[in-house]
């Protein structure tokens, strides 16, 4: 459902298990479906270096090229050295190694290396799912659909940003201008990949909106994260179930509360881990 990046130190190894279970999700005759988050957009475009408390350090040095990488622990270590051979110092080598990778992280050649390898090969497959799918009479979706792009179509608010995101990697990768400037559907706050309102707006001053968003999308329900709630079913669920709000903060960075949306014969189910005393789920 979106925004595995920036939500901890393990995004690599998350983008890893995720491609490796499409593979044999397809092959045992299922499918797994990633969605497009407004974290991954952040990414691929390389706008997330301007909103430096997003990013862990753990995941800027994992997409960092292993070679450039190598050599950047190489300096940190003679750095340390050269510490360790004065005799006074005013800092502590945990300084010294805070200060260091957080002037990494602040360098625009870092950036930069981060930029390519991220997206030479996570970008690139990232980019290939969607922002949006529908299954059965279900729409699925990180932030939202507004009623502006519900006329859209799926299809073609798919498409439309595959371009727009392909263009702004290009752009940031090689410090040119992109083509689609303004964007459609990229960046905006009522888009997809940002849209709140499903989530926010009071119901009764939505539902007839709500109703034709359902409409234009041919769909009964639509299910949508992005706004984090409590894992239960009263938070999860909106306008008497035609909406579903699934991002309940499941990263350790947000509480860690494991939970899960099950939809088997159109029937909604909420699991959540019990917390209470100590009990297995």
């Amino acid at each position: 459902m979106g925004d595995i990046m920036d939500r901890g130190p393990d995004a690599r190894k998350i983008l890893d298990l995720l491609m490796s279970l499409e593979k044999e999700a397809r092959a045992a005759g299922g499918r797994v479906h990633v969605l497009l988050g407004n974290h991954e957009e952040l990414n691929i475009t390389g706008l997330v270096f301007r909103y430096p408390e997003y990013m862990t350090r753990e995941q800027f040095l994992s997409f960092l090229p292993e070679d450039y990488r190598r050599k950047k622990e190489e300096d940190l270590q003679k750095a340390i050295l050269r510490m360790r051979r004065k005799r006074e110092n005013r800092f502590t080598e945990e300084d010294l190694v805070n200060e260091f990778w957080n002037r990494l992280q602040a360098d625009e050649t870092a950036q930069h290396q981060y930029l390519v390898h991220f997206n030479d090969k996570y970008g690139s497959w990232l980019i290939d799912q969607n922002a949006v799918i529908k299954i059965n009479d279900i729409v699925f979706v990180h932030g939202g659909i507004s009623e502006k792009y519900s006329q859209m179509g799926i299809e073609k608010i798919n498409s439309q940003l595959r371009l727009e995101l392909s263009d702004y990697r290009r752009a940031a990768e090689r410090g040119t201008e992109p083509l689609f400037n303004p964007p459609e559907i990229l960046y905006k706050g009522d888009g997809p990949l940002w849209h709140r309102d499903l989530a926010s707006v009071p119901e009764d001053e939505m539902a007839a909106e709500l109703d034709r968003i359902l409409k234009n999308l041919g769909a009964n329900h639509i299910v949508i994260a992005h706004t984090p709630k409590i894992p239960s079913e009263a938070e999860m669920k909106r306008f008497g179930g035609k909406v579903w709000i699934v991002d309940t903060g499941i990263a350790a960075v947000y509480g860690g509360r494991l939970s899960a949306l099950i939809i088997e014969k159109g029937r909604f189910q909420v699991w959540r881990e019990k917390n209470d005393s100590g009990g297995k789920p």
